[in-house]
């Protein structure tokens, strides 16, 4: 793993920019070669946030009145030891050449906006503000105001949909197997290499598998509810189920 560490620091190292060389040599790269990070302990609790506490955050109280105190419970809690031991194999995964996104819809548009219009200043500039006790934070009009707008239409389409629990249910469902179980566990076995039929390759699939079922469950039971919803849908109004 070390002599891995430091081969890809010595070829991104090689692969720097002069500008970075000569802002100060070495000491502008992390310990993988790559141009130091610049998140900070707030940075990365905003978005570990973000990413956890979403829009699911808003069927949890539905989920829990059809499954009933204990049973919502357990469920709730075996889920929540599973994202934490996949997220535990994707960090594992961070040093990889490509990198991961805890938000990958907002980072593709505001990358491919850069790209798109590389020259423009509401696009890429960054403003440092200054906040009493928490330092300096960096502000992008772009990123603010195409964000703002993103929670703005999905908060309207849930005022739209009567029952947007069911539409949450479904979007969590498809989501939930690719993104917080597949994807981390494929990619953690890619990096230590594990031989399959392993007792931890042959448990990892297990589980994977498992979810998949879950997801398969899931999905099944979210469109049910959406196409019973859809029998009596009114717009900006609410429904019991």
């Amino acid at each position: 793993m070390a002599s891995d560490l430091q081969k890809s620091s010595a070829m991104y190292i090689e692969k720097a920019s002069p500008d970075s060389i000569e802002k100060g040599g070495l000491k502008e790269f992390d310990d993988d070669g790559r141009e130091k990070r610049t998140g900070t302990l707030t940075t990365s609790s905003a978005h570990i946030i973000t990413a956890v506490i979403g829009s699911g955050v808003l069927s949890l109280a539905w989920a829990m009145a059809q499954l009933g105190w204990v049973a919502g419970t357990v469920v709730l809690i075996i889920f929540s030891l599973i994202t934490w031991y996949t997220s535990t194999l994707l960090a594992d995964c961070y040093r990889t050449p490509d990198p991961v996104f805890a938000q990958p819809l907002y980072a593709f548009i505001e990358k491919w906006f850069s790209h798109k219009y590389p020259e423009s200043g509401f696009i890429n500039t960054e403003h440092a503000v200054r906040f009493p006790c928490c330092g300096v934070y960096n502000l992008n009009w772009f990123r603010l105001v195409w964000r703002t707008a993103f929670v703005i239409v999905v908060s309207v389409i849930a005022m739209i949909l009567p029952f947007f629990n069911a539409i949450l249910g479904l979007l969590g469902a498809l989501s939930f197997w690719p993104l917080t179980v597949y994807f981390p566990v494929e990619m953690y076995i890619k990096r230590v290499k594990l031989p399959r039929f392993s007792p931890r390759w042959t448990c990892l699939q297990i589980l994977a598998w498992t979810c998949l079922m879950v997801t398969i469950v899931g999905v099944v039971g979210s469109v049910q509810g959406v196409i019973e919803s859809l029998k009596t849908y009114k717009p900006f109004t609410t429904t019991s189920s």
